[in-house]
């Protein structure tokens, strides 16, 4: 589980943001003034219906992303808005394509 000093609690329509999607998931961002990473996850009920597998989804998220949190520059926050396709995948294989994602774009 990210620690508290990285979850999101708000992202407003404000910000500037730009949004790229991926295979598993649709990622927005924002540069921001900020020392730190902010992550916050959006899995619709239309993804599943049930709590237990919406939960799981977030925890496997975050588990690839603690994985090279020191890589990526600091700054940004990012609103993961994930897709159905990310039910087959296993844990590996999300961690491989974060991390595909965040060092192609984000890493120092």
């Amino acid at each position: 589980m990210l620690s508290k000093k990285n979850r999101l609690s708000k992202f407003t329509k404000r910000e500037r943001t730009k949004t790229v999607s991926f295979p598993f998931f649709t990622l927005k961002y924002a540069k921001t003034g900020e020392k730190d990473l902010k992550f916050a996850f959006v899995i619709s009920k239309k993804i599943d219906k049930r709590a237990v597998i919406r939960n799981k989804v977030k925890r496997q998220i975050s588990k690839g992303l603690e994985s090279i949190l020191e890589k990526i520059t600091k700054g940004y926050n990012f609103v993961f808005i994930v897709k159905k396709e990310i039910l087959t995948k296993n844990q590996g294989e999300i961690t491989k394509e974060i991390e595909r994602v965040f060092l192609e774009r984000f890493s120092k």
